[in-house]
């Protein structure tokens, strides 16, 4: 029995391929998005990265991204019939792709504490030292040229984050093993 595979058919029009993402394409990759994000918020990330449900911001966007473009390119080569329909993906590939998306995401190519990772502040607000949650990572420019990472630092009160310190160094902080949930 031979195999075939839908194709597209040469062209040497380029304009006739779309350039974006078409809205047929959006409605097929939403509900494969979602029941990935499903099935990865049912594996446990290896340590030090967040849980992955909370796949959001910078990282959120790098696997949406990629996800888009996979599901881009398997629609458009005809590589998306119904072969492998319901046989699910194994958890060890989809948490291998996550935390490959996770670790690839670093602003300025600097490790350091992740949003919603616990981390021990000892910067120079003494008054201040103590546990904090990281409710945002910036990227700034110093007068030199070079970019660094300054922190917000909050506290949970059970309700909202409070904002302890913001413009924290990374020299400040030491990242601690703890993600927040809610």
């Amino acid at each position: 029995m031979t195999t075939t595979m839908t194709q597209l058919a040469p062209t040497a029009d380029r304009r006739a391929i779309p350039r974006r993402i078409t809205q047929e394409e959006r409605e097929q990759l939403a509900p494969a998005y979602q029941r990935m994000l499903e099935d990865a918020a049912d594996l446990s990330p290896a340590p030090g990265f967040p849980p992955f449900e909370m796949l959001s911001g910078e990282h959120g966007s790098a696997v949406r991204a990629a996800f888009q473009v996979g599901w881009v390119y398997g629609v458009r080569g005809g590589h998306t019939g119904p072969a492998l329909t319901d046989v699910p993906l194994p958890g060890s590939t989809l948490r291998a792709a996550l935390e490959t998306a996770q670790r690839g995401v670093s602003v300025s190519g600097e490790d350091g504490p992740r949003v919603l990772q616990s981390v021990d502040y000892h910067g120079s607000l003494t008054s201040r030292h103590g546990v904090y949650w990281v409710t945002r990572r910036d990227e700034v420019a110093e007068r030199d040229g070079r970019t660094t990472i300054k922190y917000e630092i909050s506290r949970w009160t059970g309700l909202r984050f409070r904002v302890v310190a913001t413009g924290v160094n990374r020299k400040s902080v030491t990242a601690l093993p703890e993600f927040f949930r809610r």
